[in-house]
């Protein structure tokens, strides 16, 4: 029997003018990814500066605080490298 598990998704948004703008986005990508911590959580790239965060929990408010964690991180890593980040849903 399959445990019941949720699907979420949200588009983040990053862009970075600076030279090595390409490295700043792959840390804020990356430290999104470590504040998820053993959540099931993937980020793809939809077409730059588009990635999607697809999250997979048990329950919704679980999913919901995974991806709050994730934008979060990856958003304040974006800005302070001075570039700029959203979250769509």
């Amino acid at each position: 029997m399959a445990v019941p598990s949720v699907k979420i998704s949200g588009i983040l948004e990053l862009r970075s003018y600076a030279p090595e703008g390409v490295e700043h986005i792959r840390n804020a990508l990356l430290k999104g990814l470590d504040a998820a911590g053993d959540a099931d959580a993937e980020i793809t790239c939809v077409g730059c500066p588009k990635y999607r965060i697809m999250i997979t929990a048990e329950d919704y408010k679980e999913a919901e605080e995974t991806m709050k964690l994730i934008s979060s991180a990856a958003i304040k890593a974006m800005e302070r490298a001075g570039g700029e980040a959203s979250l769509k849903r």
